[in-house]
């Protein structure tokens, strides 16, 4: 029994080595993967802003579909049409954040966040989205078998840009109670609230409670 004891401590030490070893292969496999992704995305969006249609046709997989902003799904033969017709045409394709990607053996999923300006299907496109990519990689190397844009709303403006909205506001109530010669009771009463709204809201309340401030001065 005592002999047993070395042989089997060896051989628990040899198994983890090769866990260990084989651990540290796959990672170093992923980040190869990862940075042939990138480059494929790269050469992807080069063939769409040139309109490169035997690279599109290497570049998209054979079952590959699109789901384009507004929900519609293309197949690989109608995006083709569309960019030999020139329905579908982009200007530009700007990164606002580093792609990730997420390596699963063969396939691959990278996430980003892009400024596109053109058209899709015809349709004005011009804004930010968030961009899925779904890649396999085959004999004839990594493919894009599905891709997706979702549209994302015109961000709000913080800090300092913020900050100069409203200061901007707080000057046109001083500006229009001064001119209507009105008591600024009624605009401190609102002034606390316009720092919570967006600029739409804000020009809302102005013009709401200007009214206001007239009737003060006629029946005055």
């Amino acid at each position: 029994m005592k002999r047993c004891i070395p042989h089997f401590a060896i051989t628990m030490a040899l198994l983890s080595f090769a866990s260990g070893q084989s651990a540290t292969q796959q990672e170093s496999q992923n980040t190869r993967s990862e940075q042939e992704v990138g480059k494929a995305i790269e050469k992807y969006r080069t063939a769409l802003l040139q309109r490169d249609i035997p690279e599109l046709e290497k570049i998209w997989a054979d079952d590959y579909v699109f789901v384009n902003a507004s929900g519609d799904v293309l197949t690989k033969a109608q995006r083709l049409a569309n960019v030999k017709s020139g329905a579908t045409t982009l200007d530009s394709i700007k990164e606002e954040e580093d792609i990730i990607v997420r390596v699963y053996q063969n396939s691959a999923v990278a996430t980003s966040r892009v400024t596109i300006k053109g058209q899709y299907s015809g349709q004005p496109t011009s804004g930010q989205y968030r961009s899925t990519h779904v890649w396999v990689k085959g004999p004839a190397g990594w493919q894009l078998v599905s891709n997706q844009l979702t549209a994302l709303p015109p961000k709000q403006p913080t800090g300092k840009l913020q900050g100069e909205r409203f200061a901007y506001h707080g000057k046109r109530w001083a500006t229009e109670a001064v001119a209507l010669q009105s008591h600024v009771v009624e605009a401190n009463l609102i002034w606390p609230i316009l720092p919570m709204c967006d600029q739409a809201g804000a020009d809302r309340i102005f013009l709401d409670v200007r009214p206001f401030f007239v009737q003060r001065v006629v029946r005055a």
